[in-house]
């Protein structure tokens, strides 16, 4: 059994390594008052209950159309108005959640603690089937056609029947001794899907029988310890133009060919947060939360934010000309993309933000650690 890590222990060991003049350095930065251009206005919220109790905080809405789908730890799941937050409808699932939900072709999929995976109608809920996996399921299952694409946390990556749930392959690698607690969500293109694993590798797979058709490491263990060593390939790999933007905690983010496998820059840059696209730029939170703006082509430093570091920042998403962030406090921050300058922050809730903020046109959709849904608005 791999053992996991829990975020208080890299903190133990960040402060080990410091010196007493040092650990200053890691208390979160203090707010600074500022002239900020961009207010945001709350349209509506909506209590999910306290997802702490249930190590749910990765969960996170999905809009399609003009619903939101949100589904609370012990398996509440809801549709709302996405403009309102009206309630459209309700079903008590009585399962325990561990991540979000995917919405595809007018059906939900949920993934469960305990490794099941439920496809559901979106017209009312009602539960189509259940298929039970090995592990549990941390990432959204993706979709493309008549397939399913899901990663469990003991390193398997299914595909699936999307109109029975029956198994079509399966791909497994072994897992390290010690890993972080998450796993990233894989990608579908086309007749490939493509994953990041705790191993520190990307690896491509053929949709049709589940062959590996590469395989690469993002990084290389680093350190003497077993936790300075650890690698996990958490932030769900990025695809643009057939180049694979992928990143590993305590290691490197990446540019690799998509068919070649060829690397083409590697930039020393350590987080567990999804990478965001932002057409000349793509953005990432690092693990001390400096938010960096890099030119994909290069890999080339556009911007460093470093403002608000050791404030537990989750991962980045791109809000028109602007980057979003939500914060260990309940704070929302908004970035320039093309200066990377703090614009607007808003206290948006009371408790952390580490499941990603959503966004939807003009608006924006976040839950906080402690089960607060907020929609938001620029006034």
């Amino acid at each position: 059994m791999n053992k996991v890590l829990i975020l208080a222990a890299v903190l133990s060991f960040l402060l080990a390594g410091c010196s007493s003049t040092e650990v200053n350095d890691l208390d979160p930065a203090e707010l600074q008052d500022l002239d900020f251009s961009v207010e945001l206005d709350e349209q509506w919220d909506f209590g999910l209950g306290d997802l702490r109790e249930y190590d749910a905080s990765r969960i996170q809405p999905v809009i399609d159309g003009d619903q939101l789908f949100v589904v609370d730890a012990l398996g509440d799941l809801y549709a709302l108005d996405k403009h309102t937050g009206k309630e459209i409808w309700n079903v008590e699932l009585d399962i325990g959640v561990a991540s979000g939900i995917t919405a595809a072709d007018n059906k939900l999929l949920i993934g469960t603690h305990k490794g099941k995976l439920i496809l559901l109608s979106q017209e009312d809920g009602q539960v189509i089937w259940t298929t039970q996996l090995s592990d549990e399921l941390l990432s959204l299952p993706q979709v493309s056609g008549d397939l399913i694409v899901v990663q469990t946390s003991g390193g398997r990556l299914y595909g699936l029947e999307l109109g029975d749930g029956a198994r079509r392959w399966v791909y497994e690698v072994t897992m390290p001794s010690l890993t972080v607690r998450g796993t990233a969500s894989p990608i579908i293109y086309g007749d490939i899907s493509i994953a990041g694993f705790s191993n520190g590798k990307i690896v491509v797979i053929d949709n049709e029988k589940g062959g590996v058709i590469w395989e690469k490491p993002v990084s290389l263990p680093k350190g003497k310890t077993e936790l300075e060593r650890v690698i996990d390939v958490d932030s769900t790999p990025l695809l643009r133009e057939n180049v694979i933007y992928a990143a590993a905690y305590q290691g490197d983010l990446v540019a690799i060919r998509l068919y070649s496998a060829q690397k083409i820059w590697n930039k020393e840059v350590s987080t567990f947060n999804d990478i965001a696209w932002g057409g000349t730029q793509i953005f990432v939170t690092d693990q001390i939360s400096h938010i960096h703006a890099i030119a994909p082509d290069s890999g080339v430093s556009l911007w460093n934010q470093g403002d608000l570091h050791h404030r537990n920042l989750n991962a980045p998403v791109v809000w028109g000309e602007y980057v979003l962030v939500a914060d260990f406090e309940g704070y929302l921050h908004i970035v320039s993309r093309s200066t990377g300058q703090l614009v607007g922050r808003e206290s948006v809730v009371s408790g952390p933000v580490r499941s990603p903020v959503v966004v939807s046109g003009e608006m924006i959709y976040l839950i906080s650690d402690d089960g607060q849904l907020v929609a938001l608005k620029q006034e």
